[in-house]
């Protein structure tokens, strides 16, 4: 009979997928996964409690910025590398993108109709969790989203000539609703070989995005039917702030909130935590770093399972990073939030903050002028080394030096004391306050008469 892929069949697979031949031994003697559970109010991984602090990183599976596009496995990577370097143990991703709403308006969805998927995307998608699962981060998945931006209920029900009013109602509506969490909860990863809903990596399937008119007893509801489907991974009510009813189900595992606006939110926080104190786990699913003030002392303090700050954004395999339309978006190491909330990784675990590491080589892109100068950045680098040669194999010269890279589009650097020679090589190496990284491979620029762009120097 056909051998059954289980987690540590995955496990031993990812390595041979992700792994250089030299680090295989070390991967595969890594222990495997074990699902979160939980014990009254707190999240357990064995007989450890699991806590955590790290980021919303919604553009995983796929990127609206600048504009709406499939993501890269090297992006993917590079996102997923930062929140390990972070020391942050969970990530939560955005919805699935539904046919219809606004950034996706004229780019494939990963929903395009009841019953109907773009493969291509949900392939991006099982290497997201792929590669989750090789940096050992669990996965917070919400099923559909209260807004417009994706796609959300409204676009939903509008395949069945309704809005949103009607989502929670409709029968029809629903039975679809229901197909679509059954088609992802139990999909086969087609890098790992293993379902969705036997996948350790995927610790909480949420209801929703920022629920507001959802009864608590559709949520319910919905609750018991995924833990038929997935009766090994929690359920988190997606609805903004803990109630009565699901706080009280025996199917719904977390509770959350999200925090915007003014107001003291280490108060509101608090409040939150008090109401499923001994009850069930909560976690602050988003808040603004803006306004938070003591939230994140407060989570660290009061026994609360975990806290996310929305949102962190990767590297570009164009150079530069992801920024997003508004100010809510932020780069490690760049950003102070980040390093923030690198503390509070390793204080909600009761652990010392040790060293990032040194970063790995950077990757320059290919050179078509010394005014047009860009590269992949280094997880984790602050600071980047660019020299310059009449040789590939030089000698070199030191052209710039605390370079960064925290840009968001044009080219990072303009060489404007390139000699007028027809070929220049160039290299780069990037630096944090671990050290030094190797070089980049060599890259040739072979000289034109297109002159001098303006750009950073």
């Amino acid at each position: 009979m056909p051998l059954r892929r289980t987690p540590l069949l995955a496990a031993i697979a990812l390595a041979l997928a992700f792994c250089p031949a030299g680090s295989l031994l070390a991967a595969g003697a890594a222990r495997p996964f074990r699902f979160i559970t939980r014990s009254g109010d707190m999240l357990m991984e064995g007989n450890r409690e699991f806590r955590f602090a790290s980021f919303d990183v919604p553009d995983l599976a796929i990127t609206e910025d600048p504009s709406w596009h499939r993501i890269s496995a090297w992006e993917q990577e590079d996102a997923i590398r930062s929140v390990a370097q972070m020391g942050g143990r969970v990530i939560r991703i955005y919805t699935l993108s539904i046919a219809g709403g606004r950034r996706n308006a004229r780019g494939p969805s990963h929903v395009i109709a009841p019953g109907e998927y773009d493969e291509t995307l949900m392939r991006d998608y099982d290497r997201m969790i792929a590669l989750c699962g090789k940096y050992r981060i669990r996965l917070i998945i919400p099923f559909i989203d209260q807004w417009h931006w994706w796609g959300g209920i409204d676009e939903f029900s509008r395949f069945r000539g309704k809005t949103a009013k009607d989502f929670y109602s409709d029968p029809r509506v629903q039975a679809d609703f229901r197909a679509l969490v059954k088609t992802l909860v139990t999909r086969v990863n087609t890098i790992t070989g293993v379902p969705y809903n036997d996948d350790p990596t995927i610790m909480a399937w949420e209801s929703g995005n920022e629920l507001r008119d959802d009864p608590a007893a559709w949520t319910c509801s919905l609750a018991a039917y995924v833990k038929r489907l997935a009766p090994h991974q929690l359920f988190a009510d997606g609805h903004n702030g803990p109630r009565p009813r699901t706080l009280d189900d025996p199917n719904v595992d977390l509770l959350t909130a999200h925090f915007y606006g003014t107001g003291n939110y280490a108060a509101m926080e608090r409040s939150d935590r008090e109401r499923t104190r001994g009850k069930k786990p909560f976690y602050v699913g988003e808040f603004d770093p803006r306004h938070a003030g003591t939230l994140i002392d407060e989570v660290v303090a009061n026994g609360t399972a975990g806290i996310l700050a929305w949102s962190l954004r990767g590297h570009s395999s164009e150079g530069g990073f992801f920024c997003h339309g508004d100010p809510l978006y932020y780069h490690w190491p760049y950003s102070p939030i980040t390093r923030r909330m690198r503390r509070a990784a390793f204080e909600i675990r009761g652990l010392a903050e040790p060293s990032v590491g040194i970063p790995q080589a950077p990757e320059l892109l290919p050179i078509r002028s010394p005014s047009q100068i860009s590269w992949r950045g280094s997880t984790g680098a602050d600071a980047y080394t660019l020299e310059r040669a009449l040789s590939p194999r030089g000698p070199w010269i030191v052209v710039a030096t605390d370079l960064s890279d925290d840009r968001c589009r044009g080219p990072l650097f303009v060489d404007r004391e390139a000699p007028k020679t027809v070929v220049l090589y160039y290299r780069l190496k990037a630096s944090n306050a671990s050290g030094d990284s190797r070089y980049s491979s060599v890259v040739a620029c072979v000289r034109t008469r297109t002159p001098l762009l303006s750009g950073p120097e």
